[in-house]
């Protein structure tokens, strides 16, 4: 699979592909495509996606690697969920998902110079961006749990564990938010 041949019209290029593309030396590109390596198609359209959609599936991509190299086992027979494994003689499903900034709000790659260029203040604004954060990781969390029941009656899917790979992407910075959000989602802790 190659990432890098593009196969959409430049209109449609991401931003962050866009960035990557003119940013990122070789090397690194060699070592995302070794990633990539051995991770099937299976819908015909993820270079496509890559190109246009970017986070949902750069995060494919890093968990596939990561699943790899811990010697996960991959069952590529059926095209949902995103990745069917197997680790220790146990088999179970893993989603992988994002959240993204909410309809005409402003995009993660869209930098806040606020927070970037003053400290002062940034306690109060990193609150308001955790809360920010854990309203679109409840929007990610909710959207896949009802794909969740379409996907527990599928016989590869039935009785086995289902874990959500969530990765926050919704605003800038987000990659500073260490796992404050998602513990306050899931446990009320904040």
């Amino acid at each position: 699979m190659n990432l890098f041949k593009q196969e959409v019209t430049d209109d449609k290029l991401h931003p962050n592909y866009i960035s990557m593309m003119e940013k990122i030396p070789d090397e690194d590109k060699a070592v995302l495509s070794e990633w990539v390596e051995g991770f099937p198609d299976r819908d015909n359209k993820f270079v496509k996606e890559f190109q246009t959609t970017f986070n949902s599936s750069f995060w494919e991509i890093y968990l596939y690697k990561l699943f790899k190299d811990l010697g996960f086992e991959f069952n590529w027979n059926h095209s949902r969920p995103d990745f069917i494994l197997k680790h220790n003689n146990i088999d179970f499903i893993v989603e992988a998902t994002i959240s993204s900034n909410a309809k005409n709000e402003k995009p993660e790659w869209e930098k806040d110079d606020d927070i970037i260029k003053q400290y002062d203040g940034y306690l109060e604004k990193m609150n308001e961006r955790n809360k920010y954060s854990i309203i679109r990781l409840a929007n990610s969390f909710i959207s896949k749990f009802r794909k969740y029941n379409d996907y527990k009656i599928l016989n590869h899917v039935k009785n086995k564990p289902f874990i959500l790979a969530i990765a926050p992407m919704e605003q800038s910075l987000h990659y500073t938010q260490y796992d404050r959000p998602i513990m306050a989602l899931l446990y009320d802790f904040y």
